[in-house]
């Protein structure tokens, strides 16, 4: 069974499409879990969070980084240049929702 370029093409398309809003998924749900759960069993323990402005929460940082990359992939349509934006994106959301709540809560202890 031969298939057309454009076919092929809406293939592709839904497949990135799915991939890309599981991946979605699995982040927020494993950034729901390490936030969210864990700060509500640590509740005594020194929060980072509570000494930032709202704009540089989790939730604006998740919100951020998902609009971003949702907004290129639908502007542009393109996967290698969504792949290229999404990178440093993630990079930043990495350093700023894991990395640096584990540095400030070891440098107050």
């Amino acid at each position: 069974m031969l298939t057309t370029n454009s076919e092929t093409a809406v293939i592709i398309e839904k497949t990135f499409s799915l991939l890309f809003s599981a991946s979605l998924f699995h982040l927020l749900y494993s950034l729901f879990f390490v936030f969210i759960m864990k700060n509500s069993i640590e509740q005594e323990k020194f929060n980072p969070w509570n000494y930032k402005p709202w704009w540089c929460q989790p939730w604006s940082i998740l919100m951020t980084g998902i609009a971003i990359i949702s907004g290129s992939w639908l502007v542009f349509r393109i996967v290698w240049l969504t792949l290229i934006i999404s990178i440093p994106i993630l990079v930043w959301m990495g350093f700023f929702l894991v990395i640096w709540p584990k540095l400030m809560a070891e440098s107050r202890m």
